[in-house]
């Protein structure tokens, strides 16, 4: 079993590059070339990465609570797999439309709402990030069911609006 401040230290380090990978998807949306669409899939692909890896660490904080029962497992874990489902939906959109995103034939609305996405990414990365350095995570090796419904309130909102951008994208026709 790893020790605590071997584990949070591992935390610290994977959401730093959930971070960075988050920011340069951030970055890498305003601009619309090719090498942008590749810096947005791999900004994603690494969050996706480094979100596995935080799975992994939250299912051994959790494995350390002997009184937990499967459904508070479930409800622990899910807002990690909502994010990491939305970083894996998100990379498929800018690869599966990568040329015309590419060559700035999107939606007026793509941008609008790539950003509001991305933001709210970045508000469950950080609410992940202070739920696992509380002292309620500290304490039981789970975060508190009230964030873990944030986080899954949040993740559900996030997901309607990239369904909207896929939808958007798939049926939005440029002329030439």
């Amino acid at each position: 079993m790893l020790n605590t401040e071997l584990l949070q230290n591992m935390y610290a380090f994977c959401f730093a590059i959930l971070a960075g990978s988050i920011i340069v998807v951030l970055i890498t949306t305003a601009l619309h070339n090719s090498n942008s669409v590749i810096g947005t899939t791999s900004g994603y692909g690494a969050a996706g990465v480094s979100m596995l890896v935080i799975i992994c660490l939250a299912y051994l904080g959790a494995s350390t609570n002997t009184t937990i029962t499967l459904i508070g497992l479930f409800i622990n874990m899910l807002p990690y797999f909502i994010l990491l489902g939305l970083f894996i939906y998100s990379a498929s959109i800018v690869n599966n439309y990568s040329n015309q995103i590419g060559n700035n034939k999107v939606t007026p609305n793509y941008n609008i709402f790539s950003y509001i996405s991305i933001i709210l990414m970045l508000v469950q990365v950080s609410l992940l990030y202070m739920s696992i350095n509380s002292s309620y995570y500290k304490q039981n090796g789970i975060i508190s069911r009230l964030n873990a419904f944030l986080l899954i309130f949040i993740g559900i909102i996030n997901s309607g609006i990239l369904l909207s951008i896929g939808t958007e994208m798939g049926t939005f026709i440029t002329d030439g």
